[in-house]
């Protein structure tokens, strides 16, 4: 449950609010993720994938231009999350852009992530 108001970015590591149902489904794969890792020592990391849109992000939806992923950062997110050396981790799949409201801290410290799309840069045509 975002909070506009906040006037921090979420980072992963405060405590799941899911909103709906579906909210309730992602948060039970986080929570089956930290059991396999405890239990069984997987290194598991659990990519809350923004708006992964063909070509550009979202024109005229604010959200969706903070939670914009493009194709090629999420390629390369994917191939960080494969390569690093990591145990649990909870990351934000989203590019560099500018309205952002989640935090890429946590994706770029531990896999390595270093996005080179933003959405306030992409061409509208």
């Amino acid at each position: 449950m975002y909070r506009p108001a906040d006037d921090f970015l979420l980072d992963g590591s405060e405590l799941q609010r899911p909103s709906n149902l579906y909210g309730v489904s992602k948060a039970t794969g986080e929570v089956l993720g930290r059991y396999y890792h405890d239990n069984h020592d997987l290194s598991v990391c659990c990519v809350r994938i923004g708006n992964l849109t063909e070509n550009h992000p979202p024109i005229d939806y604010e959200r969706g231009q903070a939670m914009w992923l493009s194709y090629r950062d999420c390629a390369h997110l994917f191939d960080r999350s494969l390569r690093a050396d990591y145990g649990y981790e909870v990351v934000y799949g989203i590019s560099d852009n500018d309205r952002r409201y989640y935090s890429l801290d946590r994706a770029r410290e531990v896999l390595g992530y270093d996005p080179r799309d933003n959405s306030a840069h992409h061409d509208d045509a």
